[in-house]
């Protein structure tokens, strides 16, 4: 059975499913692709899109998002991962079981902070037990990435003190948003 949000399932009750780039041109009209949808109701399902943090070196550089990961033809020898929140969580876990060195960091002061806090004490202790090293209250100042993915970053930890860390791919799991750029949600 699909999914109640599918295509499929939209069809099936004379919903009109349009894909293509739209924007809206007032609070009744949608454009898509040059031409124009009237509509009474209409539902917005862009997806959404990694996060990337405001660091230094970061930007252009040679970085992975969990929607590019899924890309490596080899495992990462040290993995580090900027985002300690769920998808960082797993990923980290998953590869520290295949055999990465991982580090997650993170500047909240614990690992899944959305989540209840037994919960997240819970996946820590599992996270240490499977070989990953967890940095919090750690803010990013640099980083340093080369077009093979291997690099560095600077960490200044909430303790005052300056750490380097070494990597052989960096992960940035920071969060996502949805994708509304440029889709005119002010005249809808």
């Amino acid at each position: 059975m699909e999914p109640v949000d599918s295509p499929e399932t939209l069809k099936q009750f004379d919903i009109t499913i349009l894909r293509g780039h739209g924007h809206f041109t007032d609070h009744r009209t949608l454009e898509v692709d040059r031409q124009e949808i009237r509509f009474r109701t209409a539902i917005i399902a862009t997806g959404a899109q990694p996060v990337v943090p405001p660091i230094l070196g970061l930007l252009g550089s040679a970085f992975l998002t969990s929607d590019t990961l899924w890309q490596l033809q080899d495992l990462p020898k040290w993995l580090v991962i900027l985002g300690a929140g769920s998808i960082g969580c797993e990923i980290g876990q998953a590869f520290a079981r295949l055999g990465s060195d991982v580090t997650l960091v993170d500047m909240a002061p614990r690992i899944l902070p959305q989540e209840d806090q037994f919960a997240a004490k819970f996946v820590a202790e599992a996270l240490t037990k499977d070989g990953v090293e967890i940095l919090t209250s750690a803010t990013v100042s640099l980083a340093n990435i080369g077009h093979d993915g291997k690099g560095f970053l600077r960490i200044e930890m909430g303790d005052g003190k300056s750490e380097q860390v070494n990597f052989d791919r960096l992960l940035v799991a920071s969060g996502r948003v949805p994708r509304t750029r440029d889709l005119g949600l002010d005249v809808a």
